[in-house]
Order: C-alpha cells, then sequence, then structure tokens
C-alpha cells in the first residue's frame, strides 16, 4: 500500500487535512485514525460523495470535482469512458 505524507491541523470548528502538500478538506467528510498492535496505523478519510444511483445491475457515482481531485492524487485511475 502506498504511502503518502499527511498532516491534520485544526481551524477552530474546521480542520484541514493536507495530503502530500494538497489540501483536501472540501473533498473529506470525515476522517478516522486506525491504530492496531504491531500494525502501521492508518487515516481512513470518508470522501464527500454527491450521490449515487443504483439502477439494477450498475451503481453510478457522482463526484464533486475536489473528490475527484484527491482520488487521483491518491492514486486512482478513472475508469475508462471518463468519470
Amino acid at each position: 500500500m502506498p504511502t503518502h505524507a499527511v498532516t491534520l491541523t485544526g481551524r477552530g470548528t474546521r480542520h484541514a487535512l493536507v495530503v502530500d502538500g494538497v489540501d483536501v478538506s472540501d473533498a473529506v467528510a470525515g476522517v478516522d485514525l486506525v491504530v492496531e498492535v504491531d500494525r502501521p496505523a492508518r487515516l481512513v478519510a470518508t470522501l464527500a460523495v454527491q450521490e449515487v444511483t443504483v439502477d439494477q445491475d450498475e451503481v453510478e457515482v457522482h463526484l464533486a470535482p475536489q473528490v475527484h481531485a484527491a482520488l487521483v492524487l491518491l492514486g486512482w485511475t478513472p475508469p475508462a469512458g471518463g468519470v
């Protein structure tokens, strides 16, 4: 699993999440820090998805541009045919 430099700082009632030098705060709905014995710590970010449509065997997920950019920053490759 790739690693990233992450900084989480407070801004009053709002916080900033910076990944590899890029502020992704507007793309994130929340974060959880998972610490387990004998395992590396993990930061799990819940992304702010705009809309999910389920139609029988297909699922369509609508992402805000900032969420799309955050996913690409983390190593996601959008599916062929565009997103």
